[in-house]
């Protein structure tokens, strides 16, 4: 029996991993948890798993359910999750946190040399050249389904024969839209056609800088130069990602579009257990287009390829205010076209801070943010 704590455990990824935890329920317990704001989800789950340890990011949350469950281990802030990944058994901590507020579990837990299951992108774009050095001494088992991907196709093969790696993109939205990006209304953007995302991760998609984000993110995790990862739009999202070796040869990794597969494998690895709820059938698969992706159209791609490539501290401004840009837009206070403007100015501004430790970043990335909200409103 594998004891699994969720770092964000109400979100997409969170939701699909407790079905599998539920589909399982004799090789994986659920031994804790983090929440932020849905706190009837939050009872619901205590209720059927009985985990030993649940943490509230949000204040009025701890405090909602500390009243309900005055028994239970109930804790309040990110401190006390990083804190309980030090010092308690789990086998594998799942980070399904959105945004630069995953970095400290990814941190806590590469540390401490437990089976990181990595859906949170923004900690190895932020601080991928801190955290990888522990990944010698832990497992990293990426979640997010391009990545997962690329790690199934790299199993058994030489790095030395790798060429190059092609993660896919779906488009998004607005792939093949004619409409003015100045006139995109958030709940236009929030429509994805593939996948079922939360509000950011799906904004991310209509601009393709979750594309962009995942770059950088492999470029840490497989090791492999910006010059050699390649992206192809594929409107389908049947083809999840492909190695192309020296040879000639490709590896690709299908399957359905929704994150169970990548969530299963990162518990089971290096195992596969049978899928419980098996919904992809190969024979309706009518066509696969690999399309050349427009970067003038999606210029947050050439924003995050420029950040990867210059380092760090541009990595972090462009996630930071990444994520200043999509709250506001999803506010209505910026229009989606500029979107990308706000990113580009804040890398010019915040490019070249200094940065020397985890905290350090964790705080830099908070002032960016801070102050490329301020400067929008």
């Amino acid at each position: 029996m594998k004891n699994i704590f969720i770092a964000g455990i109400t979100g997409s990824i969170g939701t699909q991993a407790i079905d599998i935890i539920r589909a399982f329920n004799n090789s994986f317990q659920l031994a804790g948890f983090t929440f932020h704001s849905n706190v009837k989800s939050a009872e619901k789950i205590i209720n059927e798993f009985n985990p030993e340890f649940i943490i509230a990011t949000l204040e009025s949350s701890f405090l909602s359910l500390k009243t309900k469950f005055p028994e239970k281990n109930i804790y309040f802030g990110i401190n006390e999750c990083t804190k309980i990944i030090e010092n308690q058994h789990f086998d594998i901590v799942l980070n399904a946190i959105v945004g630069a507020a995953g970095l400290p579990v990814t941190y806590s837990t590469v540390k401490n040399q437990k089976r990181l299951a990595l859906a949170n992108k923004e900690s190895l774009v932020t601080a991928g050249e801190i955290i990888m050095p522990y990944a010698k001494k832990c497992e990293i088992i990426p979640v997010d389904s391009e990545h997962s991907a690329i790690f199934q196709c790299i199993q058994g093969e030489n790095n030395n024969n790798i060429k190059k790696l092609w993660l896919t993109a779906s488009g998004g939205p607005f792939l093949n839209s004619k409409k003015d990006f100045k006139d995109i209304l958030p709940e236009e953007a929030l429509k994805h056609p593939n996948w079922d995302m939360g509000a950011k991760i799906s904004i991310d998609s209509a601009t393709m800088m979750n594309k962009g984000l995942e770059v950088i993110e492999a470029y840490h995790l497989f090791n492999v130069d910006y010059e050699n990862i390649f992206i192809t739009v594929h409107p389908e999202s049947i083809i999840h990602s492909m190695v192309e070796f020296t040879d000639g040869s490709f590896k690709a990794q299908l399957g359905a579009t929704n994150m169970k597969g990548p969530i299963q494998l990162s518990f089971t690895y290096p195992e596969r257990f049978p899928m419980k709820t098996y919904d992809f059938d190969i024979f309706k698969i009518s066509k696969l287009n690999l399309l050349k992706p427009d970067f003038k159209k999606f210029s947050c791609l050439n924003l995050a390829f420029n950040a990867g490539k210059n380092g760090t501290s541009h990595c972090i401004a462009l996630n930071a205010s990444n994520e200043a840009a999509v709250e506001a837009f999803l506010k209505k206070h910026i229009s989606f076209n500029q979107i990308p403007v706000v990113i580009e100015k804040a890398i010019e501004k915040y490019g070249d801070i200094k940065y020397s430790s985890i905290e350090h970043i964790i705080t830099e990335h908070k002032n960016i943010y801070n102050c490329v909200k301020d400067s929008i409103i």
